[in-house]
């Protein structure tokens, strides 16, 4: 059984002229609420052992806000990514960038992998593997699960994967 977590980012602060939609900062609200999911996935049993994740300031943040709940997290093997930050704009494109980075970079021997990025790629991802719209709202995580001998196989063309849950902050 291969898990994979598609987790959007932390709310952020709003864009402005002096800071790059790149080098955003996640919000205190966005840090609770990441905190929130985090002890959500852990009770849950979802422990990753590798994180693939956009390498944009508000996904790092996000991960070391998890990482608070989820101290596993700085054993596991961490990827962090540009191109994660420009495909998620491009129409239909993240499932398939995603599908070769977690095949590329997840060891047969992980089990669950984190990918960590931004929409609107991710609802489209999280939508794509599931078979059914799924909605990520800001620090929501959807919970993918498929059966592969390797990752490769899991993340083949045609493969099924089933949403076992969207976790959401309380509030959400």
């Amino acid at each position: 059984s291969r898990r994979l977590v598609l987790m959007r980012h932390a709310d952020s602060e709003a864009a402005s002229v002096r800071v790059r939609d790149h080098d955003r900062e996640i919000t205190v609200q966005g840090a609770q609420e990441t905190l929130e999911v985090g002890e959500q996935l852990r009770a849950a049993g979802w422990l990753p052992e590798v994180v693939i994740c956009s390498n944009a300031q508000r996904t790092r943040q996000t991960l070391d806000v998890l990482q608070k709940v989820m101290p596993e997290l700085g054993e596991a093997d961490q990827h962090f990514l540009g191109s994660l930050y420009t495909t998620a704009a491009l129409d239909g494109q993240t499932r398939g960038h995603l599908s070769e980075l977690v095949a590329a970079e997840a060891a047969s021997s992980h089990s669950c992998c984190l990918c960590l990025g931004h929409n609107k790629g991710w609802e489209e991802a999280a939508s794509s593997f599931a078979g059914e719209t799924v909605r990520l709202g800001n620090a929501h995580a959807a919970l993918l699960e498929a059966q592969g001998a390797s990752w490769a196989e899991a993340l083949a063309e045609g493969t099924r994967w089933r949403l076992v849950q969207v976790l959401t902050p309380r509030a959400a």
